[in-house]
C-alpha cells in the first residue's frame, strides 16, 4: 500500500503524514522510519485523510456530517411537503453515495415460479429457542 500511494499519490500521502504524524516524508523515505512503520501508518490513517479520500470519495463523508446530511434531508423534505406547488421539483439529498444514489422508494422484487416459491416454503426452519 505504501508503494501505490507513493507512486499514485504522494503530495496526499506527504500532507497526510505531516498533518495527522508530524513525519516529514523525505526523512521518513531516509532511513528515520522503516517501510513496515510507514506502511502500518498509511493503512491506519483516519476517515478523512486525503489520501483516502481520493481512492473513495465517501471516506470524506465520517459519522457526523452523515449524521447532518440526514437531518438536512429530512428538513427539506419536511419543508417541501408543506409548501410544494404542483409541478415543484423534490429537494436533492445531500451525503454520501449510500444516501443519495437511490432516487426510487421501489424494492426490487425476487421473481420466482409458484413452484420455487413452494420449494422455498417447503425448506425446513430452525425452531425458535
Amino acid at each position: 500500500m505504501l508503494g501505490y500511494a507513493l507512486g499514485a499519490h504522494e503530495d496526499e500521502l506527504r500532507a497526510d503524514f505531516q498533518q495527522y504524524y508530524g513525519i516529514d516524508l523525505d526523512r521518513a523515505m531516509d532511513g528515520a522510519h522503516s517501510a513496515a512503520h510507514c506502511g502500518a501508518l498509511v493503512a491506519q490513517l483516519p476517515a478523512g485523510a486525503r489520501i483516502r479520500v481520493i481512492e473513495e470519495p465517501d471516506e470524506r463523508w465520517m459519522l457526523e456530517s452523515s449524521m447532518l446530511a440526514v437531518l438536512a434531508n429530512q428538513l427539506n423534505a419536511l419543508l417541501y411537503m408543506l409548501g410544494a406547488k404542483k409541478g415543484d421539483k423534490r429537494p436533492e439529498l445531500i451525503g454520501p453515495s449510500w444516501m443519495t444514489k437511490s432516487k426510487s422508494r421501489k424494492v426490487d422484487a425476487l421473481v420466482m415460479t409458484i413452484d420455487e416459491l413452494r420449494a422455498e416454503l417447503a425448506k425446513p426452519r430452525r425452531a425458535k429457542e
